[in-house]
Protein backbone atom coordinates (compact mmCIF):
# COMPACT_ATOMS: atom_id res chain seq x y z
CA UNK A 1 0.00 0.00 0.00
CA UNK A 2 1.58 3.78 -0.77
CA UNK A 3 1.00 4.40 2.89
CA UNK A 4 2.43 4.49 6.60
CA UNK A 5 2.25 2.26 9.41
CA UNK A 6 2.90 2.92 13.43
CA UNK A 7 3.44 1.33 16.67
CA UNK A 8 2.75 -2.43 15.64
CA UNK A 9 2.72 -5.04 17.96
CA UNK A 10 2.25 -8.58 18.10
CA UNK A 11 0.81 -10.78 21.43
CA UNK A 12 1.01 -14.31 21.75
CA UNK A 13 -2.39 -14.49 22.95
CA UNK A 14 -6.06 -12.82 22.76
CA UNK A 15 -6.08 -9.01 23.81
CA UNK A 16 -9.03 -7.70 25.78
CA UNK A 17 -11.05 -5.21 24.81
CA UNK A 18 -9.61 -2.85 27.33
CA UNK A 19 -6.57 -3.30 25.73
CA UNK A 20 -7.42 -2.80 22.16
CA UNK A 21 -9.54 -0.01 23.39
CA UNK A 22 -6.27 1.61 24.92
CA UNK A 23 -4.09 0.70 21.92
CA UNK A 24 -6.61 2.43 19.88
CA UNK A 25 -6.79 5.78 22.05
CA UNK A 26 -3.48 6.56 20.26
CA UNK A 27 -1.10 5.02 23.21
CA UNK A 28 2.14 3.99 22.78
CA UNK A 29 2.88 -0.06 23.41
CA UNK A 30 3.62 -0.93 26.31
CA UNK A 31 4.39 2.24 28.15
CA UNK A 32 2.83 4.07 29.49
CA UNK A 33 -0.10 1.16 29.75
CA UNK A 34 -1.85 1.73 33.50
CA UNK A 35 -2.02 -2.01 34.50
CA UNK A 36 1.25 -3.27 32.37
CA UNK A 37 -1.28 -6.00 31.14
CA UNK A 38 -0.05 -5.32 27.38
CA UNK A 39 3.30 -6.68 28.74
CA UNK A 40 2.04 -9.60 29.01
CA UNK A 41 2.30 -12.17 25.92
CA UNK A 42 4.09 -9.53 24.42
CA UNK A 43 6.55 -10.81 21.56
CA UNK A 44 7.58 -8.06 19.64
CA UNK A 45 6.67 -4.07 19.04
CA UNK A 46 7.56 -1.99 16.21
CA UNK A 47 7.60 2.08 17.42
CA UNK A 48 9.34 3.12 14.24
CA UNK A 49 10.72 6.09 16.16
CA UNK A 50 13.53 6.89 13.82
CA UNK A 51 14.87 3.02 13.12
CA UNK A 52 13.30 -0.30 12.63
CA UNK A 53 14.09 -1.84 15.68
CA UNK A 54 12.08 -4.05 17.88
CA UNK A 55 11.66 -3.79 21.38
CA UNK A 56 12.57 -7.64 21.66
CA UNK A 57 16.15 -8.48 20.61
CA UNK A 58 16.25 -10.37 17.80
CA UNK A 59 12.87 -8.81 15.65
CA UNK A 60 14.34 -6.01 14.19
CA UNK A 61 12.91 -5.05 10.80
CA UNK A 62 14.84 -4.15 7.58
CA UNK A 63 13.69 -1.83 5.15
CA UNK A 64 13.61 -3.95 1.67
CA UNK A 65 13.33 -1.79 -1.91
CA UNK A 66 13.70 1.58 -0.10
CA UNK A 67 10.94 1.56 2.41
CA UNK A 68 11.93 4.46 4.99
CA UNK A 69 11.25 6.28 7.87
CA UNK A 70 8.62 9.01 8.27
CA UNK A 71 8.05 11.67 10.86
CA UNK A 72 4.35 11.62 10.06
CA UNK A 73 3.46 9.88 12.93
CA UNK A 74 0.28 8.54 14.96
CA UNK A 75 2.28 7.73 18.03
CA UNK A 76 5.72 8.76 18.85
CA UNK A 77 8.03 10.53 16.41
CA UNK A 78 8.00 8.14 13.40
CA UNK A 79 6.21 5.76 11.42
CA UNK A 80 7.17 3.41 8.07
CA UNK A 81 6.60 4.67 4.66
CA UNK A 82 5.93 2.38 2.02
CA UNK A 83 5.05 2.99 -2.11
CA UNK A 84 2.91 0.04 -3.35
CA UNK A 85 4.49 0.79 -6.96
CA UNK A 86 8.57 0.28 -5.22
CA UNK A 87 6.99 -3.34 -4.19
CA UNK A 88 8.26 -1.80 0.10
CA UNK A 89 8.27 -3.83 2.84
CA UNK A 90 9.83 -4.29 6.01
CA UNK A 91 11.53 -7.75 6.61
CA UNK A 92 11.58 -9.42 10.48
CA UNK A 93 13.94 -12.39 9.80
CA UNK A 94 12.56 -14.32 12.46
CA UNK A 95 8.96 -16.00 13.07
CA UNK A 96 7.17 -13.95 15.56
CA UNK A 97 4.55 -16.12 15.88
CA UNK A 98 5.30 -19.74 16.82
CA UNK A 99 3.94 -22.52 14.38
CA UNK A 100 0.66 -23.94 16.08
CA UNK A 101 -0.02 -21.16 18.27
CA UNK A 102 -3.40 -20.87 19.11
CA UNK A 103 -3.78 -17.37 20.33
CA UNK A 104 -2.24 -14.35 18.86
CA UNK A 105 -3.25 -10.55 17.96
CA UNK A 106 -1.49 -8.03 15.81
CA UNK A 107 -2.47 -4.08 16.43
CA UNK A 108 -0.98 -1.47 14.65
CA UNK A 109 -1.90 1.87 13.16
CA UNK A 110 -1.94 2.85 9.47
CA UNK A 111 -2.48 5.22 7.16
CA UNK A 112 -3.30 4.85 3.56
CA UNK A 113 -2.00 7.82 1.19
CA UNK A 114 -2.92 5.61 -2.36
CA UNK A 115 -2.12 2.28 -4.56
CA UNK A 116 -4.55 -0.08 -5.86
CA UNK A 117 -5.78 -3.79 -5.72
CA UNK A 118 -4.68 -5.86 -2.85
CA UNK A 119 -2.22 -4.00 -0.40
CA UNK A 120 -1.17 -5.82 2.58
CA UNK A 121 -0.59 -4.57 6.09
CA UNK A 122 1.31 -6.88 7.40
CA UNK A 123 1.71 -10.60 7.04
CA UNK A 124 3.55 -13.12 9.76
CA UNK A 125 4.96 -15.23 6.36
CA UNK A 126 4.33 -15.23 2.86
CA UNK A 127 4.30 -18.94 2.65
CA UNK A 128 2.90 -19.77 6.05
CA UNK A 129 0.88 -17.07 7.40
CA UNK A 130 -1.10 -17.19 10.82
CA UNK A 131 -2.13 -13.61 10.40
CA UNK A 132 -2.64 -11.22 8.05
CA UNK A 133 -4.15 -8.05 7.62
CA UNK A 134 -4.85 -5.90 4.20
CA UNK A 135 -6.75 -3.25 2.81
CA UNK A 136 -8.89 -4.77 -0.29
CA UNK A 137 -9.56 -3.71 -3.64
CA UNK A 138 -12.97 -2.02 -2.44
CA UNK A 139 -10.91 -0.28 0.28
CA UNK A 140 -12.03 -1.56 3.62
CA UNK A 141 -9.74 -3.47 6.08
CA UNK A 142 -9.82 -7.35 6.23
CA UNK A 143 -8.21 -9.76 8.50
CA UNK A 144 -6.85 -13.53 7.90
CA UNK A 145 -6.24 -16.03 10.56
CA UNK A 146 -4.63 -19.64 9.82
CA UNK A 147 -5.86 -22.57 11.90
CA UNK A 148 -3.45 -25.34 13.07
CA UNK A 149 -5.23 -27.14 11.09
CA UNK A 150 -4.62 -25.11 7.85
CA UNK A 151 -8.42 -24.12 7.31
CA UNK A 152 -8.03 -20.19 6.92
CA UNK A 153 -10.65 -17.72 8.16
CA UNK A 154 -11.13 -14.03 7.24
CA UNK A 155 -13.46 -11.08 8.25
CA UNK A 156 -14.30 -8.16 6.01
CA UNK A 157 -14.80 -4.55 8.53
CA UNK A 158 -16.92 -3.28 5.50
CA UNK A 159 -15.67 -0.01 6.55
CA UNK A 160 -14.90 2.21 4.00
CA UNK A 161 -11.21 3.90 4.67
CA UNK A 162 -10.46 7.83 3.59
CA UNK A 163 -7.18 8.73 2.68
CA UNK A 164 -4.59 10.25 4.28
CA UNK A 165 -6.39 9.16 7.81
CA UNK A 166 -4.60 7.55 10.71
CA UNK A 167 -6.59 4.25 11.41
CA UNK A 168 -6.41 1.35 13.88
CA UNK A 169 -6.89 -2.56 13.63
CA UNK A 170 -6.39 -4.69 15.72
CA UNK A 171 -6.61 -8.74 14.69
CA UNK A 172 -7.38 -11.29 17.37
CA UNK A 173 -7.36 -15.07 17.12
CA UNK A 174 -8.49 -17.77 19.85
CA UNK A 175 -8.45 -20.91 18.25
CA UNK A 176 -8.07 -22.51 21.70
CA UNK A 177 -11.68 -21.80 23.22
Amino acid sequence: TDGLIDEVGVWDRVLSELEIGYLAGGNPIPDPDPAKTLLGGQKATWHFDGDFAATTQGFDGVPMNGASISTDAKVGSGSVSFSQAEEQYVDVDRQVIIDGALSYSVAGWFKVTGGEGRRFLWETSPSNWAISAEVTPSGNVKAFAKSTDNSTHSADAVIQLALDEWCHVTVTFDGGG
